[in-house]
């Protein structure tokens, strides 16, 4: 009975302490291998001791199994501005006047997001925590003491963040990337990167366009580091050196875009105005556009919004905001031009060209109330009933019910 009881303590023992503090790799390496000598010892003591133990020893794997997954599961909390939230969202976060918006994480790490910016947290728990970069520039410190692998996915490339400072640029419409680490370490994967990816260290840049072009430089005022001018190995010929990347001079900033920048938006479209508010609609880059766009609806100049967002539609159809500009245009013939029919009109496009997308359900609930406020009540109703059809537990339901109730 002593020899038993002594064997059962053993087994506690030695699962105990390889569960440890929780489920890092090297502690699942360990906790397999004393699964393995538990269920290995007993053979040399007889049939009897092979049937206790294997039961430890099959107690011992659920334990951890239960463990695992617990842990796995178990949410982060986290807060947009003031807004507590937790677990898997789809809630987008985009910021509207200010120019950044803080998303805090209980284990101490903080992602700022930029003005024109779309993203959300598509996954966080103890173990993982999953950021989608839609569009714009992202900010992020990771608190490198937590277990937490950090997945941040920017259009066809994802980065993979263990502990570090660092930022995240995507514009779409070029397939532009840029990663720039100030400090700790990431993995960059994705089209133009081989299988394998890049590392980059304190002080690396990485800018990628459509695929093709790949440059790491250092930050001009950084530490080079030991990856300073590396490029994925084999580096295709085409793909420029360190030394031509970071050669060429930048043109100066115009004073909008600086502005913009900053969250300065009136005094933005002030300069804008100065350089020609139509030229620049017809002639600005998308990414650029895009962003005098924002400024312009900031600023609240419906207006010039209307003309910026309609100019966009009109130049890059093809590009994966202009759907998203069509509902903006809603939004801006709403709010900003108290023109309900026009704003109407707004949403039903985006509705047709993106029946399905991201804003769907929102364009949809704003139809609805654009056309109750047109004076439209057929098509209101008509719309409420399509809503409460499509999504009956929306955040809109109870204007859809409240509407058909009368």
């Amino acid at each position: 009975m002593r020899d038993e009881t002594h064997d059962w303590d053993a087994v506690g023992r030695t699962v105990a302490e390889r569960l440890g503090e929780g489920p890092s790799t090297e502690r699942h390496a360990g906790q397999r291998e004393a699964v393995a000598m538990l269920v290995a010892r007993p053979a040399r003591r007889g049939p009897g001791r092979i049937v206790a133990c294997a039961v430890a020893a099959s107690l011992a794997v659920a334990c951890v199994a239960g463990y695992l997954v617990m842990s796995r599961d178990e949410p982060l909390g986290f807060w947009v501005g003031e807004e507590r939230r937790a677990g898997v969202t789809g809630a987008w976060i985009e910021p509207a006047g200010a120019w950044t918006e803080p998303v805090r994480f209980e284990d101490g790490s903080r992602v700022d997001v930029h003005a024109g910016t779309l993203v959300r947290v598509t996954d966080a728990t103890r173990d993982e925590v999953n950021v989608l970069l839609d569009h714009g520039r992202i900010t992020a410190s990771v608190n490198p003491g937590r277990r937490a692998s950090w997945h941040i996915a920017a259009g066809p490339y994802r980065v993979l963040v263990t502990g570090t400072r660092l930022s995240v640029s995507w514009e779409p419409e070029v397939e532009g990337l840029q990663v720039t680490v100030t400090k700790g370490e990431v993995r960059v994967t994705g089209p133009g990167l081989d299988g394998k990816g890049t590392t980059l260290v304190q002080g690396d840049l990485l800018r990628m366009s459509s695929g093709a072009e790949v440059a790491v430089v250092p930050e001009p005022d950084g530490d080079p580091g030991p990856a300073a001018a590396k490029a994925p190995d084999p580096q295709p010929a085409s793909l420029p050196d360190a030394k031509t990347a970071a050669a060429p001079a930048a043109d100066p900033v115009p004073a909008w875009r600086r502005l913009a920048t900053e969250g300065k938006h009136e005094q933005a479209v002030a300069e804008a105005e100065k350089l020609g508010f139509d030229k620049l609609a017809r002639t600005l880059g998308p990414v650029d556009l895009w962003d005098l766009a924002t400024s312009a609806r900031f600023a609240k100049k419906g207006k010039l919004a209307v003309k910026a967002l309609t100019a966009y539609r009109e130049r890059f159809p093809g590009s994966s905001r202009s759907d998203t500009a069509a509902f903006l245009l809603g939004r801006v013939e709403m709010e900003l031009e108290d023109a309900p029919a026009e704003a109407a009109k707004w949403f039903e496009t985006y509705l047709a060209e993106s029946p399905n997308g991201q804003l769907a359900e929102e364009a949809m609930g704003r139809l609805m109330d654009a056309q109750k406020k047109a004076g439209n009540d057929a098509r209101a109703r008509a719309t409420a009933k399509a809503y409460l059809s499509k999504y009956p537990g929306g955040i809109f339901a109870p204007v859809a019910e409240s509407m058909l109730s009368k």
